[in-house]
């Protein structure tokens, strides 16, 4: 079992396309390739974490049939309007998250945070909702597929990229 962080699929959305600048000449297209990139390192009994929005359309369950893995999900701007239906397809469904990871932890949220649960202890904070325009900020990545080739990205990964960037000593905002 292997654990995954994901996001900002936007299924259903046409216009992420344009406003996004993701390389689909259609909706069509844009699933087929977040299906497949999905179902190719995700497998059926690995955990994914999605920073949220899903999907905007009416009906996510068509998209969480064919998607491999037990999902989670910390709801985006756009799953509030479809919670009650989002609640019966995932596993997890809430705000945010504090998760361990073998001695590691992670705080996950749909939103970037400059500090966060543990962020001056070492902590991690996964997040979406900015589409790969915002950078990095010390142990915190943007996990949405726009930052990461369209593709879950998986926990040690996110672990190899952060390990070595500075904590969030947040209390001596004087130190580096």
């Amino acid at each position: 079992m292997n654990l995954w962080f994901t996001g900002d699929d936007h299924f259903e959305h046409e216009k992420v396309i344009k406003y996004s600048k993701r390389p689909f000449a259609s909706l069509e297209e844009m699933h087929e390739i977040l299906i497949e990139n999905w179902n190719r390192v995700v497998h059926p009994r690995d955990i994914v974490w999605h920073v949220g929005d899903f999907s905007l359309g009416k009906h996510p369950e068509r998209f969480t049939r064919v998607l491999n893995g037990q999902i989670n999900i910390c709801l985006g701007n756009h799953d509030y309007k479809r919670k009650n239906k989002l609640i019966l397809l995932f596993n997890w469904v809430g705000d945010v998250r504090y998760l361990r990871y073998k001695d590691e932890r992670f705080f996950i949220s749909h939103y970037a945070h400059r500090t966060w649960r543990r962020s001056n202890h070492g902590s991690y904070h996964v997040y979406g909702h900015s589409h790969g325009d915002l950078p990095p900020f010390r142990r915190s990545m943007d996990v949405g597929v726009d930052s990461n080739n369209f593709t879950p990205i998986h926990i040690d990964e996110v672990i190899g990229r952060l390990s070595n960037s500075p904590i969030n000593d947040h209390h001596h905002p004087d130190r580096e």
